[in-house]
């Protein structure tokens, strides 16, 4: 049998473009934000010098209006953390590179070696060399490294962010992101942005497992790229319709909302704390089960791979 070699040179590529990515859409995102905070501060100062330039008799119908203009605090015009990434890099994000993008990219990553790998017959001969489960394991690593993707994108956005902003809390007098108050986030965006950091390598981890799950018996490279594809939105499509409704009326309340296995950017449930962390972490422990299992039997394995004629291009 002739020998074939396959190199994985896409991830590489991939790392260097999502931090570039990153690192671009954190300034844009940042200037812009800047921008808009000092046309806000403009227009509050503008507001301020028409009430000090007000008469007494000019004030009645306005007195109240400019008692609290004038009792603003300059600072809730600083720039801070959540502001930025909630209502200007997360929008960024989703206008460029949006949720269902971001997951066909991992798969199409992910699944390249390990379908060449299996297509082309290569474990016939490796497994003469080498125990299949050192060989299965290598398999898995290769395509799990790109659960790395997203996770150095945000810290990379994270950090410039850090860079532009004046603080790290926030006012809300003229921000929306109030849900915070009263959580284990206010304030703490540090915390926040792990929640994140922690959920995307979660998620990214799960569609890559679906995917190992389907390149089992499906080695060509385009159709488990589109199988896994579909099959993530379906079971997206099943917790959000199905499961999200069972849920509900068991315990009357949008606990099934926690599922969502496709907002990858954000932490939108910040009143339940880290309870998402935990239900996240739990689907993706219960998606190495069958994962293991798949690829348990040496011999399936090798009829299977046998199967396949060879002859795909690496």
């Amino acid at each position: 049998m002739k020998k074939i070699k396959i190199n994985d040179k896409v991830f590489i590529p991939m790392i260097v473009i999502f931090v570039i990515f990153g690192l671009s859409l954190s300034i844009l995102s940042s200037i812009r934000y800047k921008n808009n905070q000092q046309i806000l501060l403009e227009e509050y100062l503008q507001h301020v010098e028409k009430c000090k330039s007000l008469k007494e008799e000019e004030l009645e119908g306005q007195a109240e209006w400019c008692q609290k203009v004038l009792e603003d605090d300059l600072s809730a015009f600083d720039t801070n953390a959540y502001d930025e990434y909630e209502n200007y890099a997360s929008e960024y994000l989703r206008k460029y590179l949006n949720e269902f993008i971001l997951i066909a990219i991992i798969v199409i990553g992910s699944s390249y070696y390990i379908t060449k790998y299996l297509r082309n017959r290569i474990i016939l001969n490796d497994i003469t060399r080498e125990k299949c489960k050192r060989i299965i394991k290598k398999l898995f690593f290769s395509a799990w490294k790109y659960a790395l993707l997203v996770p150095l994108m945000l810290l990379t956005i994270y950090f410039v962010i850090f860079l532009y902003v004046d603080n790290f809390q926030f006012s809300e007098s003229i921000s929306d992101t109030s849900m915070f108050v009263g959580t284990i986030f206010e304030n703490n965006i540090i915390l926040l942005f792990l929640a994140i950091l922690f959920k995307a390598f979660i998620l990214s981890l799960f569609y890559i497992n679906i995917n190992l799950l389907i390149s089992r018996k499906e080695h060509n490279y385009i159709l488990s790229v589109i199988k896994t594809y579909l099959f993530i939105v379906g079971i997206e499509i099943f917790f959000e319709l199905i499961f999200s409704n069972v849920i509900d009326k068991l315990f009357s309340f949008e606990y099934g909302l926690l599922f969502n296995v496709i907002n990858i950017y954000t932490y939108p449930y910040v009143e339940n704390g880290l309870t998402q962390i935990f239900i996240l972490l739990g689907i993706l422990l219960i998606s190495f089960i069958p994962l293991f299992w798949v690829y348990r039997d040496k011999e399936k394995l090798i009829i299977d791979i046998e199967k396949n004629d060879n002859k795909e291009d690496v």
